[in-house]
């Protein structure tokens, strides 16, 4: 899927068996969502937004389910955030720890050998923007305004909730097109980012050494249109 999404989506779906071959592979993840880790869930939420096809409610429900599980640490695997430190997830929720990796394994059925604490799968920035950014344009081909099913529509705050959560403690590693794209789809999304993230993210812009000027238009582009303006303490 992710091949025709990065190919040639279009020329895809024009072919006879172009829907009916989409519509096969789109069932094939389906029946196996529970067993995808975090790249070959970003990688299928781009290429359904790439192809112009959402499939149907029931899957991205189960998409968005699958995808905040593994966001929440609850899908198994390993994984970590800023260098040197571990996204781990406690009854206070996802946070960040200093914990030497060397001295902390995972083993493959998901236990990080603390108690109370599960770490996710690798998880990079460009998973998070990747996903907000397909999130965004699904909706915007679907109209923007179109009423979703109450699970779905649910399902999708939720993880807007858990992706805005984890890329602001996870900022520090985000590049300009990965904060361009994430504030673009909040744009699109007609979503103000609550203050840690926004905060976090002008800390990285302010410290990013190479940014691209289109970038720069982007990110500004998107945050008139939230009518969101610098945070005082930055």
């Amino acid at each position: 899927l992710h091949r025709i999404g990065k190919i040639e989506p279009q020329l895809v779906r024009r072919r006879g068996d172009g829907r009916e071959t989409i519509a096969w592979i789109c069932k094939h993840i389906e029946d196996n969502i529970p067993s995808i880790e975090i790249q070959g869930l970003a990688n299928t939420y781009y290429s359904l937004a790439r192809i112009g096809c959402s499939y149907r409610s029931e899957f991205l429900y189960r998409l968005n389910a699958r995808i905040s599980r593994v966001i929440r640490g609850e899908g198994g695997g390993g994984g970590k955030g800023r260098e040197g430190e571990e996204i781990v997830v406690g009854k206070e929720g996802l946070r960040l720890s200093n914990t030497d990796r060397s001295n902390s394994q995972v083993n493959p059925d998901g236990d990080s050998g603390c108690d109370g604490e599960i770490k996710t799968p690798q998880i990079k920035p460009q998973h998070l923007s990747n996903i907000l950014w397909a999130m965004a344009k699904l909706r915007a081909q679907d109209g923007g305004g179109i009423s979703l099913p109450s699970s779905l529509s649910s399902s999708s705050s939720s993880l807007l909730d858990d992706l805005e959560t984890l890329s602001t403690d996870m900022m520090g590693e985000f590049e300009s097109q990965s904060i361009s794209n994430s504030l673009w789809a909040f744009a699109k999304l007609s979503r103000v980012p609550g203050r840690l993230y926004l905060e976090a993210a002008y800390r990285r812009i302010l410290d990013l050494k190479d940014i691209e000027p289109q970038h720069v238009a982007n990110i500004l582009h998107s945050l008139a249109s939230l009518d969101i303006r610098a945070p005082q303490s930055v």
